[in-house]
Formats: structure tokens, sequence, C-alpha cells
């Protein structure tokens, strides 16, 4: 055995911790995506907020997951195809593409949301600028009042 296998074989119990560590993460991040969904459907924008500085403190730490496995592989210079295959790594990756599709999902609700509100803006707007043209081109009516009667 030549000394790089050997100090990849001493350091793969961090590199499966890193692993488990980010898939943990991404299940969170999965979870958080959902509600997300689920806040976009209600108009509730409070919640939409919430989330969105929680997915920000995920992305991160899963950042810097990212850069240690980055840092691990240009130091062994060796090719981790044997960490792909491992059941973590394999859950990693289904994540991945389930954050992804629904963050797709989450990204057209978000548009529709936009163009919603875009549309709703020029209504007001329009419906302003009519009832201050009515307001200004109103005639004056004189009320007389009797006290006689």
């Amino acid at each position: 055995m030549n000394s790089q296998q050997k100090t990849i074989e001493d350091n793969s119990d961090s590199i499966i911790g890193i692993l488990a560590a980010q898939c943990k993460d991404l299940e969170v991040l999965l979870s958080l995506a959902r509600r997300e969904a689920a806040a976009l459907k209600d108009n509730n924008f409070d919640d939409l907020l919430t989330v969105t500085k929680e997915r920000a403190s995920l992305t991160d730490r899963l950042e810097i997951y990212h850069k240690q496995l980055a840092d691990l592989r240009s130091r062994f210079e060796v090719d981790f195809h044997y960490v792909n295959k491992t059941t973590i790594a394999l859950q990693t990756q289904e994540l991945v593409t389930k954050i992804q599709s629904q963050c797709s999902e989450n990204l057209q609700m978000l548009l529709v949301s936009r163009n919603n509100l875009l549309r709703d803006r020029r209504q007001l707007d329009q419906s302003r600028r009519s009832l201050s043209a009515y307001s200004q081109n109103m005639p004056s009516i004189s009320i007389a009042y009797d006290e006689h009667i």
C-alpha cells in the first residue's frame, strides 16, 4: 500500500463524516424548499422571509462542506470515484435532485406572484389616475340650505 492510499484511508472517516453532515443539511434544505412552496401557495410572505433566512444560513454551511471536500480531493490528488458510490453519496445526489426540482417549481410560483402583483399595481395606479382626474374635473355643486323646511 502506498503512502497516498494510507492517507486516504486515514481520512476516510472525515470524508464520510463531511458527506453525512452534508446529507443531513440537504434533508433540512429540502424540507425548507417544501415549506417555501407552501408559503408561496398561501401567499404567506412572512413565512417566506423566515424560510429564506434559514436557507441562507444552511447554504453557508453547505458551501463549507464543499470546500472541505475539494480540499481533501486536491490534497490526495486522487479521484474519489469510490466515495461517489457510497450510500450516503447516492442519497446526497438524490436529495440535490429533489431540491433542484422543488426550487424550480418555487421559482415558477414566485414569478407568477410577481406578475400578479405587477398587474394589480398597474390596475391600482390606473384607478388612482382615474379618481384623480374625476375629482379635478368634478363640477362644483351648490347646495341651498333652508332652515324653514
